[in-house]
C-alpha cells in the first residue's frame, strides 16, 4: 500500500525561507495523513540554531507516529574527501533523526571515480543505518535513468537506491526521448528508494533550476502527464513512498499546514489502487 511524505525543502533556507517552523511541519503530516516526513540540512541546522534539538523533534515525530524518510541533500563530486566529509556528517544527523535514505545527486561527470566515491558513501550509509538514494536531475550530469542505472551497477548498489522525481522525468532527456516510457516502467520496483511526486505548467525560461525551485504546481494542475507515469510504476510493482513535492515562491508563502492537506488530496487519487 502506497504511503505519502511531507516534502518539505520548499520551506528552506535553502531557498531563502527565512524561518522555518519543523515542529509545525511535523505536526502538518500528521494531521493530514502522512506517515513520512523529510528535511534537509539547512533546515535542521536552523533548526537547532534557533528552535531546538534534534532529539526533542524526533520525540515529537514519535509521538505523532511520522518517520523521517529521507536527509537532504549530499552532492556526489569528483573530490572524494570532501564528499565523504560531508556524508560523514549527513549520516550523523540522519542516524539521529532516525532518517532510511541520504539523498543525494552526482555534480561532476559520472566515471570512474565517481563510481568508486558512489560505493564508498554508500558502505558508510550502511554503517549508518541508512541507504543512499540517488536522484537524476535534467540540469546536473547525471540526468537520465539510463546514467543512474549505470552508475548503481557498477558501484554494485542493488538495494532501494533510486530516486524517481516526476518533475525531473518530464523536463529531462528521458521524456524527450522515444523510448522514455519504457525506461521509466525498466526501473525494477525493488530498485526504488521512493518517488516524488510534482507537476509544472508550460516553462517560462530555459532556467531549469529556477523553474524547478520556484514555479511547480500541485499535482493535477499541470501539464505532465501524471496518470500514466503512476501508472506506469506500479504496473511495475511499485507500492512504496511516494512524496507530492511542491517547490513554489507562491506557496511557499501559504500555511503549511493547508498545502500539506492540498498536496496529499490532490495525489492520492494517482495512486489508488
Amino acid at each position: 500500500m502506497v504511503e505519502y511524505c511531507l516534502e518539505t525543502v520548499n520551506w528552506s533556507p535553502y531557498l531563502g525561507f527565512d524561518q522555518p517552523d519543523l515542529p509545525a511541519m511535523v505536526s502538518a503530516a500528521s494531521a493530514a495523513g502522512y506517515k513520512w516526513i523529510s528535511f534537509d540540512l539547512p533546515s535542521l541546522t536552523h533548526h537547532t540554531t534557533h528552535k531546538g534539538s534534534l532529539s526533542r523533534l524526533r520525540a515529537q515525530m514519535d509521538e505523532n507516529d511520522v518517520r523521517m524518510l529521507a536527509l537532504h541533500s549530499l552532492a556526489i563530486s569528483d573530490d572524494g574527501r570532501r564528499t565523504k566529509e560531508l556524508a560523514q556528517e549527513a549520516i550523523a544527523v540522519g542516524r539521529t533523526m532516525g532518517a532510511l535514505f541520504l539523498h543525494a545527486g552526482v555534480v561532476t561527470t559520472p566515471d570512474t571515480r565517481i563510481v568508486d566515491i558512489t560505493r564508498e558513501v554508500e558502505a558508510m550509509c550502511h554503517e549508518g543505518g541508512m541507504e543512499l538514494a540517488i536522484e537524476f536531475l535534467p540540469f546536473l550530469p547525471l540526468s537520465s535513468i539510463a546514467q543512474t542505472r549505470e552508475l548503481l551497477d557498477a558501484a554494485g548498489l542493488t538495494g532501494r537506491n533510486f530516486v524517481v522525481d516526476s518533475w525531473h522525468f518530464f523536463n529531462g532527456p528521458d521524456d524527450q526521448d522515444k523510448d522514455g516510457w519504457a525506461a521509466l516502467a525498466s526501473i525494477p520496483a525493488s530498485r526504488i528508494a521512493y518517488v516524488q511526486f510534482a507537476d509544472h505548467g508550460p516553462l517560462q525560461s530555459d532556467d531549469l533550476l529556477f523553474e524547478t525551485t520556484q514555479n511547480r504546481v500541485i499535482p493535477g494542475t499541470g501539464s505532465f502527464d501524471l496518470q500514466r507515469f503512476a501508472q506506469t510504476l506500479r504496473a511495475g510493482g511499485f507500492d512504496g513512498v511516494v512524496g507530492p513535492e511542491i517547490l513554489s515562491s507562491r506557496v511557499r508563502q501559504m500555511p503549511i499546514e493547508q498545502v500539506a492537506q492540498q498536496l496529499i488530496a490532490a495525489t492520492m487519487p494517482f495512486w489508488s489502487e
